[in-house]
Formats: C-alpha cells, sequence, structure tokens
C-alpha cells in the first residue's frame, strides 16, 4: 500500500484520542484492509517524519509509557480539511475490509452460538474459459499505397488525405 495511506491509517487511529504503543496499533493494523505485514520501529518512525512533514501532525511519544499520541489534537479536531480527509478515509478502509476478507469463515461453535443455520453445500463449479488465440503469422495483411491515398504532408505535423484543412 502507499505510504500516504499508511500515515493516514496511524493519524485516524491516533485521533481517537487514545495514546497507543506500537504493538497496540499492529493489533489494529493486522485487521486494517491496508494490512501487509507489521509496523516496524523504523518504518513507524519513518511514518512520524511524513506525517509530521506533509499534513503538520505532530506524532510524539510519551518515553515512561512507550506509547503514541497527537501532540496537537486541536489541530484536526478544528480542521474541516482533516475531519473530511479522515472520515473519508475510515470510510473507504470499511468498504475495503470485506473485500479483503471475502475467504473468511465464522468458525462453527460461533455460528452456532449466533443461531446461524449450519448445513454443508457442495461449492459451486464453474466452466473454465478458453479465449480464442490469435496468431500473428496467420494474418495476411496488403501494403498500403500512399501515392494512391493522395496523402501529403502538411506543416506543423500536420496530414491531409484528400482534404484542406487549417488551423
Amino acid at each position: 500500500m502507499s505510504k500516504i495511506e499508511n500515515c493516514l491509517y496511524i493519524v485516524e487511529l491516533l485521533s481517537r484520542n487514545r495514546p497507543m504503543s506500537l504493538r497496540e496499533i499492529n493489533r489494529h493494523w493486522k485487521y486494517s484492509s491496508l494490512y501487509d505485514g507489521e509496523i516496524i520501529p523504523k518504518s513507524f518512525g519513518r511514518y512520524r517524519e511524513y506525517v509530521s512533514a506533509v499534513f503538520a501532525i505532530d506524532i510524539e511519544c510519551d518515553k515512561r509509557t512507550s506509547r503514541y499520541y497527537i501532540a496537537n489534537p486541536d489541530y484536526i479536531g478544528n480542521n474541516v480539511f482533516y475531519k473530511y480527509l479522515l472520515s473519508a478515509f475510515y470510510v473507504e478502509a470499511l468498504v475495503e475490509l470485506p473485500m479483503k476478507y471475502t475467504d473468511y469463515e465464522l468458525p462453527l461453535d460461533v455460528r452456532k452460538k449466533l443461531g446461524y443455520d449450519i448445513f454443508k453445500f457442495d461449492p459451486f463449479q464453474y466452466e473454465s474459459f478458453q479465449s480464442e488465440s490469435f496468431e500473428y503469422e496467420i494474418v495476411k495483411y496488403d501494403p498500403c499505397d500512399y501515392e494512391r491515398l493522395d496523402m501529403v504532408v502538411l506543416e506543423r505535423g500536420l496530414i491531409g488525405v484528400r482534404r484542406v484543412g487549417y488551423i
């Protein structure tokens, strides 16, 4: 995923007014639609710098608890652009999440507790599609006789074919 999406995810996560450790951030990150592996401390440091440089949002670390927080939350809360950007990003992430877990299946005991009927079914078998192939050796073409078309190269790269055009 792109760096800006990762940074927006971190800002959105930390903007919920609760400091988080990198371990907690990774726990949330794992269930994100952007997840492509754990965020390592070095990458997180680069994301913090990027967020500060691009969005002017400071992510600080409380050395005592090793938890990260947004140092200027009022800057986000009072800025309509940031509110819109984060809410749009949040909605997009929610839309992408089901697409990521299309093959996810609830465990059997959870389905029973939720009251879902449990039944066996045969997976759908579909016919494979074979497209027609194209073999370029078979195609025969006649070379074009440009003089027969009355083609003339005009000024500025224009080509006239039995027409006169003005620019």
